[in-house]
């Protein structure tokens, strides 16, 4: 994401959303869920939680569809 925000692609305050959910320790879009996703068979994330936490991000990196 710093990446984005050095590169002009995106201001920090476009990805504050984004970062929160992924960064965040409950939230069912974070890192740590998206490594207990990976690592555990039968915990398996619903799309929108997904989408939701992704959205932003991609849309900074590849453009609004």
């Amino acid at each position: 994401m710093q990446h984005l925000v050095d590169n002009k692609k995106a201001t920090g305050v476009d990805l504050r959303g984004g970062k929160r959910t992924l960064t965040g320790k409950t939230d069912p879009a974070s890192i740590q869920a998206l490594n207990d996703y990976h690592h555990d068979k039968y915990d398996v994330p619903a799309a929108d939680v997904l989408c939701n936490a992704w959205k932003p991000l991609f849309i900074a990196i590849y453009g609004a569809p």
